[in-house]
């Protein structure tokens, strides 16, 4: 998965979980708290009403409840419901909810399009918008669809949803056009929140990471694993986000350490194991990889896993494998652009510039995500696939705009110095200012 994709998906999932100091979440997230009755804060049913309906109101969260079999067995309930009775809008919002606790558990696309229509068809059948309008943003925003985005939280802010549950998509959406000074500020307004603590701690420590300033996001990761301590998925995502930090600075053991524990503490999340087989990848244990990954892929249609195993039977030198899975993430990358592009940009981007093999298409989707996304990641993309196509004053163009932006890592000055050209005095430098961050990028 591309290092700019997961500080997003934190962003989302600690919205949704609407994580609060040493507690679970409050609302419909990957951490599970979508599987309770009440499924998603923002719900067009309060906790009493859903009670009289279902016969149980919330209840602690388990690592049952966390199962992607649980999730199945209330989507299932709600489901049959609305087969009965589908004018009865007040069971949409929580079966939305568990459709994106269920796309948290296998990264896939559709579960956020499920959730987004359920939205609708709930004001369809009488539900105000604004009962629903949060639930619709998240994903709305997990699918990268942020002019809709944006009208969907002016919606929910106007049904009065508390400011602990807006900030923090406000800050993704400033995250991930590149206005890091505003992502900055709002997180710092909802640290002031009591329900705000535990993921403006956390999101600051994302951006402090994506801003280079790497010891105070290391601080920053500890103060936010302090203050959930008692929310294992919020842990677990902690640990994928620093396990992420410290890989792309060559630090792969400590990276390991905090993939397998996130693995121990989110068990039934793909993500966090597909980043433990990508690490054993970059330790050379090609044979663990495979494995984490064969059984990621047991879990997860995500194309860009058998494109990630794909890469591990190409070291091993198994063509055969690996031609094999190459062709089935190519149909899922083809199947995600046609039904999801803005999400899928950035994704296919790496592979057509990877086993894909195809620079041309690579550019029209950077430059796709580019302009919808214009972040100093979107942009080293951009270049990156310019480069590969052979057009190197765009490649130029592209990357100066990112080396003006405040983000920096180890990838914007490797791509850069690659743009400039690593026997000039420019590329000399930003090799060895890409090599300071992480002594191993060229393996990267």
């Amino acid at each position: 998965m591309p290092r700019h994709a997961l500080p997003y998906l934190l962003l989302l999932l600690l919205a949704a979980s609407g994580c609060t100091e040493r507690g679970g979440s409050t609302s419909g997230s990957a951490s599970g708290s979508a599987s309770r009755s009440t499924a998603a804060a923002g719900s067009a049913a309060s906790g009493s009403t859903i009670k009289r309906i279902t016969g149980y109101t919330r209840i602690r969260q388990t690592k049952d409840m966390t199962a992607p079999e649980y999730l199945q067995r209330q989507i299932k309930f709600y489901s049959e419901r609305l087969a009965k009775a589908p004018k009865q809008h007040i069971y949409y919002a929580p079966l939305a909810g568990l459709y994106q606790a269920l796309s948290h558990h296998n990264a896939e696309l559709w579960p956020h399009q499920k959730a987004i229509e359920l939205c609708e068809a709930a004001v369809r059948h009488g539900a105000r918008a604004g009962s629903v309008a949060l639930i619709k943003a998240r994903s709305l925003l997990a699918l990268h669809r942020l002019p809709a985005a944006r009208e969907a939280l002016k919606v929910a802010e106007a049904a009065k949803k508390r400011p602990s549950s807006l900030l923090p998509l406000h800050a993704e959406i400033a995250l991930q056009v590149g206005k890091y000074a505003e992502a900055r500020a709002l997180l710092e307004k909802l640290a002031k929140l009591r329900r705000g603590k535990a993921a403006a701690a956390s999101l600051l420590a994302v951006l402090d990471d994506t801003l280079g300033a790497h010891d105070k996001a290391a601080a920053g990761f500890s103060e936010a694993l302090r203050v959930i301590e008692r929310n294992p998925s919020g842990r677990a995502w902690i640990r994928v986000m620093r396990g992420i930090s410290l890989m792309h600075r060559g630090r792969f053991a400590e990276a390991k350490a905090d993939f397998k524990e996130a693995v121990a503490l989110s068990p039934y999340s793909v993500l966090a194991a597909e980043h433990l087989g990508e690490i054993e990848m970059r330790l050379g244990h090609l044979d663990r990889a495979i494995a984490i990954y064969q059984g990621v892929l047991g879990r997860s249609k995500n194309p860009e896993y058998q494109a990630a195993i794909a890469e591990v039977y190409r070291k091993k030198g198994d063509a055969k494998a690996a031609a094999r899975h190459e062709a089935i993430a190519a149909k899922g990358f083809a199947a995600w652009l046609a039904r999801f592009p803005e999400a899928a940009y950035g994704h296919a981007v790496h592979f057509y510039l990877g086993v894909g093999n195809d620079p041309k298409r690579a550019v029209t989707l950077a430059a796709a995500n580019a302009k919808l996304r214009p972040s100093s990641a979107a942009l080293v993309m951009l270049a990156e696939a310019q480069l590969a196509a052979g057009d190197k004053a765009g490649a130029k163009a592209a990357i100066d705009k990112a080396l003006a932006m405040p983000a920096k890592n180890a990838e914007l000055f490797w791509v850069a110095s690659k743009v400039y050209g690593p026997s000039s005095k420019r590329g000399t430098t930003l090799r060895a200012q890409a090599l300071a961050i992480n002594p191993k990028q060229a393996s990267m």
